[in-house]
């Protein structure tokens, strides 16, 4: 873009930097995090040892060790690839009411 400005302003006596500007449109969107509120609400609990627990009779008798074996048993137990398909799969959603359910039991019987 040099030249172009040497053309509009064909006599400065400054320094001067260039720099481009970018459109409101071209600017990167952040990203947004992944899934709607039922997976969100998965993805809290799959950090929480207590869930672990409570995943323990889904897992074979044997709680997850942390987080991400969590979400294993939980992607399995749900039927899905990805715990976001609780937002989108009425089926998947289903079960994921279900699951819900079972551990607000859950916490109640171990409170």
């Amino acid at each position: 873009f040099r030249s172009e400005f040497l053309r509009a302003f064909p006599s400065i006596d400054m320094p001067i930097a260039l720099a481009p500007l970018v459109s409101d449109f071209e600017r990167k969107q952040e990203p947004k995090s992944k899934g709607g509120a039922g997976s969100q609400w998965l993805a809290m609990r799959c950090a929480e040892p207590a869930f672990w627990e409570f995943l323990a009779p889904m897992n074979s008798g044997a709680a997850p060790a942390n987080e991400a074996s969590a979400a294993i048993v939980v992607r399995e137990y749900l039927q899905v690839a990805s715990r976001a398909e609780v937002d989108t799969d009425p089926d998947a959603k289903a079960r994921f009411d279900e699951l819900r359910l079972q551990w607000i039991d859950w916490c109640a019987e171990n409170d």
